[in-house]
């Protein structure tokens, strides 16, 4: 497969920007549906990259591009991630007391299982 060119290769990089930032305001708004479905747009080119990107020789100016949408696509995602680990940790913790409690009445009420 042959290299994408540079300026493809920007574009890519500049369209997981826009797409992380969309992200970021779905999570804080709390819209889980939507956070999802750009997820899944934002997982689909970041695996054309990842698959297509090697061997591409960028010049410094586009290195320095690349740079900053990445410092950029980093921001967002702790800024996701500082709105959804709280929430998944909480969940799992819910999950966690289910389990147990399923045990607990498994062991302790034997005709509610």
């Amino acid at each position: 497969m042959a290299a994408m060119a540079p300026d493809e290769v920007l574009q890519l990089y500049h369209a997981i920007s826009v797409l992380m930032a969309q992200m970021a305001r779905a999570a804080e708004a709390r819209d889980w549906d939507r956070l999802r479905t750009i997820e899944n747009q934002c997982r689909d080119i970041t695996h054309r990259l990842m698959s297509e990107e090697a061997g591409t020789a960028l010049s410094d100016q586009q290195k320095q591009r690349k740079f900053e949408l990445l410092k950029q696509i980093l921001a967002d995602d702790a800024a996701i991630r500082a709105v959804t680990q709280p929430w998944m940790d909480e969940l799992q913790q819910l999950i966690g007391r289910t389990g147990t409690q399923q045990k607990l009445n498994k062991a302790y009420r034997p005709g509610l299982h």
